[in-house]
């Protein structure tokens, strides 16, 4: 954003004390800043106490790539926090993180200006704040660690003694980002967020989520997809302990139990006569038969270059060859699962997925009810690969549980 100076006093005037400015490209998040505050929160991605602690917040699926260490990272290293006193958090879907979906390698690439823009006002605000309290120039100032640092005297401040006179100043629009000389932490070795979770087995995925009262389902589906189930026959699942309910269901017929294992056993249970499969060809044999007429009847050509069959037709030797790639299934390593606890007027969901924001809307739309009052919390997923963009388990564990 550059406003003018008109523009700016309208803000002003229209916020009365405070000022209200969303960054560009970090979302519709605003903050509301108000003069005397605990917590400096310039915008939805830092949050800085007055016990100097620092929150910053990941808004990218952790997969096994790092995005939940890498992106605070960059807000850590533009803002001058201490990489050791931060917290990471996840963010939510909602107004304030409208495009948290994970895919395309894309997330520390679209991320990198926004997140520094962020960091850089709030270290700014800082900055201004030490500097109006020691009568220098901000200039004159720098952030590192946690502290506001007066070069030419050496004088220090922590980041939690400046929150009060830093939430009562403006965001700057303009903030100056740090040159790539000045960086401490991004491109030096940092230990993942997650690493010491993951590696001692206490790292939280949807699998490993439990609640009060919880019940576990497993789905038995149609081999074929989109097919509906004509008879069930659930005596024996019905008949095992543990097992509380059989529940039909969109996509399938569900087993809910006490347990997985019970879940599980009472789904291999079931005899179910499903729909004929609506064309028996529709198999890996079928797919090749389909892939060597296409081949055969010719491709659409994407580029015509020099004059091939004249160069074949003079070549002194001439070889031909065919491969074939089985298809490469996009299979994540932790079971696709979800935990959904629906209610009259709300859901909470606690899922590894891909696409949380394209998640609470779909669940809304099957509930009928507003997209905030569907609250996702995204845990780490086990492996994604693309298969976690789709959303059709979270809607079967939305559907068991409405049941």
């Amino acid at each position: 954003m550059k406003p003018t100076r008109r523009q700016f006093l309208h803000s002003v005037s229209l916020g009365g004390a405070a000022l209200i400015l969303g960054l560009p490209g970090c979302g519709q998040g605003v903050r509301r800043l108000n003069a005397g505050e605990t917590e400096l929160a310039p915008n939805q991605w830092i949050r800085i106490g007055a016990d100097g602690s620092i929150t910053l917040v990941a808004h990218k699926s952790e997969m096994g790539q790092g995005v939940r260490t890498a992106l605070p990272l960059i807000l850590a290293e533009e803002l001058g926090a201490d990489w050791k006193q931060v917290r990471v958090v996840h963010a939510r879907p909602g107004p304030q993180f409208p495009r948290m979906g994970t895919a395309g390698s894309s997330s520390v690439s679209s991320s990198w200006r926004p997140l520094r823009l962020a960091a850089a006002a709030a270290r700014d605000m800082l900055i201004a704040a030490a500097a109006a309290r020691w009568n220098v120039e901000p200039g004159d100032c720098r952030a590192e660690a946690g502290h506001v640092i007066h070069q030419p005297t050496g004088r220090t401040v922590g980041f939690g003694s400046l929150v009060g006179a830093a939430s009562a100043l403006p965001v700057p629009a303009e903030p100056r980002l740090k040159p790539a000389a000045e960086f401490r932490m991004l491109g030096q070795r940092i230990a993942g967020i997650d690493l010491p979770e993951i590696i001692t087995g206490r790292a939280i995925y949807a699998a490993d989520v439990r609640l009060p009262g919880m019940r576990f389902a497993a789905l038995a589906r149609n081999p074929t997809h989109g097919r509906k189930a004509l008879q069930v026959d659930d005596g024996a699942a019905r008949a095992l302990e543990g097992v509380d309910r059989v529940v039909s269901i969109s996509n399938g017929i569900a087993v809910v139990a006490a347990n997985t294992w019970t879940a599980v056993r009472g789904r291999d249970a079931l005899r179910i006569e499903w729909e004929a499969e609506p064309d028996p060809a529709a198999n890996s044999a079928g797919y090749w038969r389909r892939l060597e007429r296409a081949i055969a009847a010719g491709g659409r050509r994407a580029r015509t270059a020099g004059d091939m069959q004249s160069t074949l037709a003079g070549a002194a030797r001439r070889m031909e060859a065919e491969y074939r790639w089985p298809f490469q299934a996009h299979a994540a390593i932790e079971p696709l699962c979800c935990v959904a606890d629906v209610r009259a007027d709300r859901c909470e969901l606690w899922v590894g997925t891909q696409s949380p924001n394209g998640a609470q809307t779909e669940v809304a739309k099957l509930l009928g009810i507003p997209p905030e009052r569907v609250t996702i919390n995204v845990t780490l997923l086990g492996g994604g690969f693309g298969r976690r963009l789709a959303h059709d388990f979270i809607l079967e564990a939305v559907e068991i549980s409405r049941a």
